[in-house]
């Protein structure tokens, strides 16, 4: 039974790889994520959890796949987790020439651009203070779940720089003295700092758990759960106005979400847990920046257009050890989460685009995330008592990834169950 458990769990994760798209480029808790909510039924009939997580560490990762490219070599600057480095010529190629952009690049020799003038390398600092996550769990009959998440968040750009290539070589006069300056005019875009907060997307979400104790020497128990929710979009959207105006959600639309774990209990209670989480997004359209010539850079897009983003799934996996009642209600856990996003795809409701050239860009493209987690928690187990308490502190570390965003961060959660 345990054997055809495992082949399912990694059958639905291997078949559903090949229709993955990209989300949102970072590494951040979700309150429902496994690691996060308690998954065992509560002992009373409600649950509350309130949690912090707040980056101490940020950077970023490009993508290698054309070069065998070492960790030191792909960590970059969250600013060129796309390209090291950014055309503003080639920015205003491929325009309208009807548009003030398209007016503006007729003036510039833009066919002779040798890729040494107008060159950026672009610089800033992250900020990720507040993940507050918060969630509500009831117990139903026949061990039935249902809950609710929803988190809180604050971000912050600053320290924003664009060192030019070749500051000394003129191209034409129109570059002179900032060519960023002429780029965030034309196209309406802030090219430096911002700050923002909202609300990400909230989850709705039923699971089912049961238990098989098993009469072995090593393996007591065998837990395994079931989940199956909602995805709603109220989080926080991309704004597509500021350089790197990412989302506090998927920016999509709603999702269903479909997760397994299996838990294995070992004799002096040590627990090995798999889980696998897999999560649908339904498209939408909305006003994007785009794509239009295949010499553009990412932060540098000036064309916008009413575009479909399809988002398709999404998978996460876990893996996690625990020890439980290192002393009374104190227990220990080391896990890794390894995350993929295979390519987004935009359509626009317009004619007059290639979208070949505008599904290259980098920022649609696959992406991946891998972390270390560490957590102690302490659980107060008083079956008489009104509020039966847990607290837990964690420690995140991630180490490696493909055109994500990562952050080493720390956080507390506390549960009370009612």
């Amino acid at each position: 039974m345990i054997k055809r458990t495992l082949a399912f769990i990694m059958l639905v994760g291997i078949a559903a790889t090949p229709l993955l798209k990209a989300v949102i480029p970072y590494n951040i808790f979700h309150p429902y994520d496994v690691l996060v909510m308690p998954y065992r039924a509560p002992i009373d009939h409600v649950r509350i959890m309130v949690g912090y997580e707040g980056a101490v560490h940020v950077r970023g990762f490009i993508g290698d796949d054309t070069d065998m490219l070492t960790r030191t070599q792909t960590s970059v600057n969250v600013l060129q987790i796309w390209q090291r480095e950014q055309d503003a010529i080639a920015a205003f190629k491929g325009a309208n020439p009807e548009t003030p952009i398209g007016q503006l690049a007729q003036q510039l020799n833009i066919d002779d651009d040798n890729t040494k003038h107008g060159i950026f390398t672009p610089c800033a600092k992250l900020h990720m203070p507040v993940n507050a996550m918060f969630g509500i769990q009831w117990r139903l009959p026949h061990g039935i779940k249902l809950a609710a998440f929803i988190p809180y968040l604050v971000v912050q750009l600053s320290d924003v720089h664009w060192k030019q290539k070749n500051p000394l070589v003129t191209y034409e006069e129109i570059i002179t003295p900032d060519l960023i300056a002429q780029i965030e005019q034309v196209s309406g875009m802030n090219l430096f700092g911002w700050k923002r907060h909202g609300f990400g997307d909230m989850l709705v979400q039923a699971d089912y758990t049961t238990y098989f104790p098993q009469n072995k020497p090593w393996l007591k128990n065998v837990g395994i759960d079931v989940r199956g929710g909602i995805l709603f979009p109220t989080g926080l959207k991309e704004n597509i106005n500021c350089v790197m105006g990412l989302p506090f959600g998927y920016d999509a639309g709603v999702g269903i979400l479909a997760a397994a774990r299996l838990e294995l209990c070992y004799i002096h209670q040590v627990l090995f847990g798999v889980d696998v989480e897999l999560l649908h997004l339904f498209g939408n359209t909305r006003c994007r920046r785009i794509k239009v010539d295949p010499a553009q850079t990412d932060l540098l897009f000036l064309t916008k257009a009413s575009a479909f983003k399809d988002a398709g799934f999404t998978q996460h996996y876990t893996l996690y050890l625990e020890k439980l009642a290192l002393y009374k209600g104190l227990s220990a856990q080391l896990a890794y989460q390894y995350t993929k996003h295979n390519d987004d795809t935009l359509y626009v409701c317009q004619e007059g685009f290639n979208n070949t050239v505008i599904n290259s860009a980098e920022s649609l493209q696959e992406w991946t995330t891998h972390n270390l987690v560490g957590k102690i928690t302490y659980e107060w187990l008083d079956s008489k008592g009104y509020v039966n308490p847990s607290f837990s502190v964690f420690v995140k570390a991630g180490f490696n990834g493909k055109r994500a965003i990562l952050a080493d961060t720390v956080g507390a959660i506390l549960t009370m169950n009612f």
